[in-house]
């Protein structure tokens, strides 16, 4: 676990409320290992929810909601060139969801050693935020 660097919870605003965001709440049918892992992470069992979340996605490679949460849990765990990998599988597979897009760019910046990775956590965070805002409007 990265040391010193408080874990967060992320939020979404919509119609004037926030709420915690947790990468498949919007979407039924996720394997029981994604909630469990879930929880795991939320008690501070990382090594439980890398675990669990590797297995949601082993049995559902296409959600990019379970590559998102993977990717989390893999950065906070210092895997980061994994997280980036997992990450962008999961840009890929839902180019318009914001959530992986600002998770990406958050890697990025925590593991910035240089000024192109500043530039590719600013792309993302970019892009987040314009599908945030498209979101909003429509």
């Amino acid at each position: 676990m990265r040391s010193g660097i408080p874990v967060r919870l992320v939020w979404k605003e919509a119609a004037g409320t926030a709420r915690p965001i947790v990468p498949g709440s919007e979407q039924p049918g996720l394997p029981a290992a994604f909630a469990e892992a879930r929880t795991a992470f939320s008690q501070g069992r990382y090594a439980d929810a890398l675990r669990l979340a590797r297995a949601a996605v082993q049995e559902s490679p296409d959600s990019a909601q379970c590559l998102t949460f993977l990717g989390c849990v893999l950065e906070v765990s210092d895997q980061t060139a994994e997280a980036m990998k997992v990450l962008g599988q999961a840009t890929s597979l839902a180019p318009d969801d914001p959530e992986p897009w600002r998770q990406l760019g958050c890697v990025f910046t925590r593991s910035a050693k240089s000024a192109n990775r500043f530039v590719q956590a600013e792309r993302c965070f970019g892009k987040a935020a314009m599908l945030a805002a498209h979101r909003a409007i429509y």
